[in-house]
């Protein structure tokens, strides 16, 4: 019996039906035809990558010498060690907890102990470098430590991404509401737990196969 091959509207569509002794110099001659194609897109994959890679390292290293800046005019000094936590904090770009950051630590400095962490910790925070996130128990970066104070911080409790916001009028609200029920504000920062775009989504398309999967 003669094979027909299947019609299709394109030249280089290959079926499930199609004989392996037809499909097999098609598929040469489909790859053929797209590898231009293919290595434009994964040259531009990874130049794209390269650039981002590139930008955000230029960021970091502006980040690190603000510091270095905002510590000399007030006569503090960042250590290496303060240096080194700081921009871990900054390349993780997320909040990171106490034992991470110190395994990351210990991957330069195999001998560092918790205390000296904790000490370059307490100094960052001092100067405004970084943030102590309490609802999460965690540490993250200040990305505008030469900027306005941020009194609003929210922190995403599946990947542990912050946002940071300047809102002197809402905390002074507030302050107030805090203030009429008999308390009073123990930090200049607000801590918000919530999702961030893709956790969301991402929980709610577990928790939505979960029910369908039960019916």
């Amino acid at each position: 019996m003669r094979y027909t091959a299947p019609p299709t509207k394109s030249r280089y569509v290959i079926t499930f039906l199609t004989p392996v002794r037809y499909a097999e110099p098609l598929l040469h001659v489909v790859l053929k035809q797209a590898r231009p194609f293919i290595f434009y897109r994964w040259a531009r994959f990874y130049l794209d990558m390269a650039a981002d890679t590139s930008s955000k390292r230029t960021s970091i290293q502006a980040q690190l010498a603000t510091a270095e800046t905002l510590c000399r005019e007030r006569g503090k000094r960042l250590t290496p060690i303060r240096r080194q936590v700081l921009q871990i904090l900054l390349e993780q770009g997320r909040s990171v907890k106490a034992y991470d950051l110190l395994d990351e630590i210990r991957r330069i400095h195999p001998g560092a102990a918790p205390p000296t962490v904790y000490r370059a910790l307490d100094f960052l925070i001092e100067e405004g470098l970084i943030h102590r996130l309490d609802a999460v128990n965690a540490w993250s970066a200040c990305l505008d430590a030469g900027g306005e104070p941020h009194d609003l911080l929210v922190i995403c409790t599946g990947c542990g991404a912050v946002a940071e916001f300047s809102d002197p009028a809402l905390s002074k609200q507030l302050a107030r509401k805090v203030a009429a029920a008999g308390f009073v504000l123990g930090h200049h920062e607000t801590e918000l737990r919530a999702l961030c775009n893709a956790c969301h989504a991402q929980a709610h398309g577990e928790t939505r196969s979960a029910h369908e999967h039960r019916h």
